[in-house]
Parts: C-alpha cells; sequence; structure tokens
C-alpha cells in the first residue's frame, strides 16, 4: 500500500503543477511515479500532454504508446496520440488513431475533430467536412470544429455556406482571430472587399503578430487599388516572417487546421 500511496501522492502533485502551468514540476513528478509503478497509465498519459505542451511530439506519443499498453481501452489517449501525430505531419496515422479513439468512445468530439483535421490535410474535403459536422453534433461549443468545416467548404467552392460556420465560431468566441480571418477569407472569395477588410481589422486587432493576416488585408487593399497602404501590409507580413510561396495558393489555403492548437482533453477517463 505505501507505493501506492506514494505513486498516487506524486499524481497529485503533478496535476498541482500542471494546473499551476509548471510543466517542468509537472513532468518531475508523473515521471517519479510511473518509475515507481510502471504500469500508472494516467501517469503516462499526463508525461505525454506535457511533452505535447513542450512540442516534444516524439517523446508526447511515446508516453501515449505506454499507457495504450496499458490500457488500450481508453479513447483519450488514442485521441491525444492523434493530435501528437498531426503535429509531425503523420497524418495517416494520425487518423488511424482517430479512427479507434472513435470506436472505443463514438461521441468523443475531439476525436471527431481531429480526424477532421487528418482528412482536410489529405486533401478529401467532402470527408473532413462530415467528420467536423459528426463533432459539432456532438459538442457545438468547440469553434476549431465550425473553422475547420467552413476552411473546408471554401476549398469546395462553398464561401458563402463557410460565412455562417465563421459567424458561428465568432458568436462563440468573439476575440477569436482565426474566426475573423477566415470570414474574412470567405468574404473576400466572393468580392465583398469592404467587409473583408473589416474582418481582417478584427482579427489584426486580437492577434497583430499573424503575417497571414496581413498578407491578406494587403491583397484586399491591393484588389481595392489601394497598392500604397497594401504595400505596407506586405511589407508587415514579411517582418512578421510570412513569405507565401505561392501567394494565390497560401490566401485560398492560409491556415489548415493542422495548425491549430485544438485543446488536448485534460480531463483523463
Amino acid at each position: 500500500m505505501g507505493r501506492l500511496k506514494k505513486e498516487i501522492v506524486l499524481y497529485k502533485m503533478g496535476i498541482e503543477y500542471f494546473k499551476q502551468g509548471n510543466l517542468n514540476g509537472a513532468l518531475d513528478s508523473f515521471g517519479k511515479a510511473t518509475e515507481r509503478n510502471p504500469r500508472f497509465s494516467k501517469a503516462w498519459i499526463y508525461k505525454g500532454l506535457i511533452y505535447y505542451n513542450l512540442g516534444n511530439y516524439d517523446d508526447s506519443i511515446f508516453c501515449y504508446d505506454r499507457a495504450i499498453e496499458i490500457n488500450s481501452r481508453n479513447s483519450w489517449t488514442w485521441t491525444n496520440k492523434g493530435q501528437s501525430l498531426i503535429k509531425l505531419n503523420r497524418f495517416e496515422e494520425a487518423l488511424e488513431s482517430a479512427n479507434i479513439a472513435i470506436e472505443k468512445a463514438s461521441r468523443n468530439a475531439d476525436a471527431w475533430g481531429i480526424k477532421g483535421d487528418c482528412l482536410y490535410a489529405l486533401k478529401k474535403y467532402d470527408d473532413a467536412i462530415e467528420c467536423y459536422e459528426n463533432a459539432i453534433e456532438i459538442n457545438p461549443r468547440n469553434i476549431w470544429n465550425w473553422i475547420g468545416s467552413g476552411e473546408a467548404l471554401i476549398i469546395i467552392g462553398k464561401a458563402s455556406d463557410a460565412i455562417a460556420r465563421f459567424d458561428n465560431a465568432i458568436n462563440i468566441e468573439p476575440e477569436s482571430p482565426e474566426a475573423w480571418f477566415n470570414k474574412g477569407k470567405a468574404l473576400f472569395h466572393q468580392g465583398e472587399l469592404v467587409k473583408s477588410l473589416d474582418c481582417i481589422n478584427m482579427a489584426i486587432e486580437y492577434d497583430p503578430k499573424d503575417g497571414a493576416s496581413w498578407y491578406l488585408k494587403g491583397s484586399i487593399l491591393s484588389s481595392a487599388g489601394n497598392n500604397d497602404d497594401a504595400k505596407s501590409c506586405y511589407d508587415k507580413a514579411k517582418e512578421l516572417n510570412f513569405e507565401p510561396s505561392d501567394e494565390a495558393n497560401e490566401i485560398a489555403q492560409k491556415t489548415q487546421m493542422t495548425d491549430h492548437e485544438r485543446a488536448i482533453p485534460q480531463i483523463i477517463k
């Protein structure tokens, strides 16, 4: 019992450190917990989550794999592993993890969203939309699924439908620069330059360091014949290290969902 009590104390300490944002302290506590009991699956999951937050995706996947070896029934472990695989551009593997997560828990909205992200990255846009819509049905408060659905709709030529998706995201989170950017992008596709500019200005207000927003603002101003201000916006985008290799393509497909920071579930079931 002593060993069990000690590892639980370490686990709880790790959770407190994690809540406080002390990732190194949390990692140390969870590491000691897994040293005392290598089959402590929840501690492995949290270690994976911390490595993810630190940008160490390979170690994150290693931890999730250890947790899966111990308990393969936990849908959240597969979900989190899929998100780490996405960060490494291993979309086919991430898709497999998302499918297993959904198999374990069909109402796992995050898994449906990650599956949508994978299919989007693999250019299977209709299938991606279907997954995002499934995620929305389960959890309509997650803006990333509204945004992902809208982005895919733009690519298949349904900008009007996309705008409604971005409006839903804005209603949920009015200060989301991603939602405002994508609404502006959709309006730009429709030739609505004034409305598009208004949206991009909102995106820049909430995230002035997003080079893509400055670049799109330059494109809108250029289309309106305001070349001097457009050049200033392009210069600002360059200053922020936004360098599109194919300008038209970048405007059409700026931010894939695979670049978004989805919230990884922190409650381990």
